[in-house]
């Protein structure tokens, strides 16, 4: 970050870049979540638990409601609100631990089946509105700041 005499925080090519990346970021997700609600009508937010449980569960292949809060970057207050229309849909299930306190949550087979049918059209999306404007060595400057700055944020900048 840089600052000049006039008190201009950013120089115009960072700005750029700032607007830039929320621009195509905002139209991106945008148009992926009303095409998700339009053609599957299924909500973007289902379909981000619905993947996080079938990469990251335990090998009991259950998740934390917590981790799952962190993966979606959601509350967990409106990640409850978010398992409890999802376990009313048959998508997902609850089961406590032997402490109590710990929710996990599961896919079922209705889950599973539901992101075999949704990941394929949601991937050829992605691709068709984002990866195919990207060169490979894009892709991987996008990749490698991106990750810089997921490794560098902290608590402290929350």
């Amino acid at each position: 970050m840089n600052t000049d005499e006039n008190n201009q925080v950013w120089t115009p090519r960072e700005r750029e870049t700032w607007l830039t990346l929320l621009r195509a970021f905002t139209r991106v997700h945008q148009h992926l979540c009303a095409e998700m609600e339009r053609q599957h009508a299924t909500p973007m937010a289902w379909y981000d638990v619905l993947v996080t449980l079938k990469h990251h569960c335990d090998e009991d292949g259950c998740m934390q409601m917590q981790h799952i809060a962190e993966h979606i970057m959601m509350s967990t207050s409106g990640l409850t609100r978010l398992i409890d229309r999802m376990v009313e849909a048959n998508l997902v299930q609850r089961s406590r631990a032997d402490d109590r306190r710990v929710v996990h949550i599961s896919l079922t087979n209705a889950g599973e089946q539901k992101l075999a049918e949704l990941q394929p059209a949601h991937q050829k999306r992605v691709q068709a509105v984002f990866l195919q404007y990207l060169q490979p060595e894009e892709m991987q400057a996008i990749i490698t700041g991106c990750q810089r700055v997921l490794d560098n944020f902290t608590a402290d900048n929350a």
